[in-house]
């Protein structure tokens, strides 16, 4: 059977055992119609078992769907069958004859050329006849097995109007497909074959409804993790164009007062105080300038000098540095990939996202530890972007920086990319959130691992753009 998800008509396929449960006849023309034609449409032969409905009212179903009809008839593409020529024998149920027959025309149909047999049935003589429900789970049973065996769709047709309510649960545990109205649903209360030989029914339907809660449970766990992670992201993405616009304008008002301030410096005689006070103003607004920079930077809006870069390089050409901020307590470890893929960015910047990461290790390990810097090339698969809204399949260069630090709690690692969010005494709390940014910026995203009293662990993935790197950095 088909393991994907089934969403629309369209969407079924050879090998797949439906049921359509309908209350109306609207609904039974639109999907009925979209069954036949779609059939047809592939080079399937379609076998109709009418009943509830004459072959005619299906073929004028088709009809008003512009299928010519006449002429899959005359080839014998679209075939009409009734109860009496398929699974009633003398008025009473025969599921073996039903069964022979559809296993007959899945031989014929491969033989006269069709792609595959697509079969559907009304059931309505279920209803007048004194079939019991077991006979009937029996047969959908064993339909399920040929659907699969013989590569034929299968669509079985009940009137919600018609039957018992228990008797329509029964036929809910017997089709891994139910359309529902015009509703498609892979079906999360459908029985196994297998298991509807070896187990008593209600103690497999009791399997079942456990099995679901606790899937509906799991799901809407991951719902919920999936929105609030979504609703973090749209709100750093807000943060940051706000950020971004205001920076930009205040950019121009630090740059007049720098102005004004070296042109005031000039006016007064080396050690008059007038010159000093100028000189004040000038040293702050410069500091003002380098908060704008973290600002644009975060809100994604600064210009980049993208190039194609070896990233062992970056690191490498860091290391003395990354060791003068570490400290004697640290012990940095440099684990490179060989023969690294090359990214396009900013040397500056990923120079810059670097160095706060290392900054905010060094300063969750008071006491030393281990800071590992790694490299390495990664095919990201798009179940691991699951939880992750920037995230994204394809191949990529992660660089990891992980600490055995003092961790950080949930709601920590939630809030630690705002901007101006710092759980530091001192410090603006701009330097991950930069981060954040720039590597947005470069068409990347940041996974962050962490637990208290078991270090944090950043992985930031950038686009991977040739197969080797420009040059094999030494590996450590």
């Amino acid at each position: 059977m088909n393991p994907h998800p089934v969403r629309t008509i369209g969407d079924l396929g050879l090998g797949d055992h439906a049921t359509f449960l309908y209350q109306s006849e609207p609904e039974h023309r639109s999907v009925i119609a979209r069954f036949v034609r779609q059939g047809l449409e592939r080079g399937e032969k379609v076998v109709y078992i009418a009943d509830a409905h004459t072959p005619e009212a299906i073929a004028n179903y088709l009809r008003s769907d512009r299928v010519d009809v006449d002429a899959y008839l005359d080839r014998r593409q679209l075939v009409f069958m009734t109860p009496e020529e398929t699974y009633t024998r003398g008025d009473v149920f025969d599921p073996s004859r039903m069964l022979s027959t559809i296993e007959c025309e899945a031989e014929r149909t491969l033989a006269e050329g069709f792609a595959g047999l697509r079969g559907t049935a009304e059931t309505a003589w279920v209803g007048r006849q004194t079939a019991s429900s077991k006979q009937v789970l029996e047969y959908e049973r064993a339909l399920n097995e040929i659907a699969e065996k013989d590569h034929a769709l299968m669509l079985c047709q009940y009137d919600r109007n018609s039957f018992r309510p228990e008797f329509l649960l029964d036929i809910l545990h017997t089709h891994p497909i139910v359309i529902v109205g015009t509703e498609v649903c892979e079906n999360f209360y459908y029985i196994a074959p297998a298991e509807l030989k070896d187990h008593y029914l209600p103690a497999a339907r009791f399997r079942v409804c456990l099995e679901n809660l606790l899937s509906r449970k799991r799901m809407e766990e991951a719902l919920l993790r999936s929105m609030e992670q979504l609703r973090h992201s749209q709100k750093l993405e807000a943060v940051g164009k706000l950020a971004g616009g205001v920076a930009h304008d205040f950019r121009n008002l630090v740059t007049a007062i720098m102005h004004s301030a070296e042109l005031l410096e000039q006016e007064f005689p080396e050690d008059d105080e007038g010159r000093k006070d100028a000189q004040e103003i000038l040293s702050a607004a410069k500091k003002a300038e380098r908060l704008v920079t973290q600002l644009l930077a975060f809100g994604m809006r600064q210009e980049l000098k993208p190039r194609l870069l070896d990233l062992n390089s970056i690191v490498g050409n860091l290391e003395n540095m990354l060791k003068r901020v570490t400290g004697d307590k640290v012990e940095l470890v440099l684990l490179l990939e060989p023969e690294l893929a090359t990214v396009k960015a900013d040397q500056s910047q990923l120079e810059q996202v670097l160095m706060n990461m290392v900054v905010n290790a060094r300063e969750a390990m008071p006491e030393g530890g281990r800071l590992t810097v790694r490299t390495e090339n990664v095919t990201v698969e798009s179940a691991e972007c699951k939880g992750i809204p920037e995230a994204r399949p394809g191949r990529f260069v992660r660089l990891t920086v992980a600490d055995t630090g003092v961790g950080m709690s949930k709601d920590t690692v939630e809030q630690m990319f705002e901007p101006f969010f710092t759980t530091k005494e001192s410090g603006t709390g701009l330097g991950l959130s930069v981060a954040y940014g720039i590597i947005r910026q470069h068409g990347g995203w940041i996974a962050v691992e962490s637990e208290p009293g078991r270090g944090t662990r950043f992985q930031t993935y950038l686009p991977a753009i040739l197969a080797h790197s420009l040059s094999t950095s030494r590996s450590r």
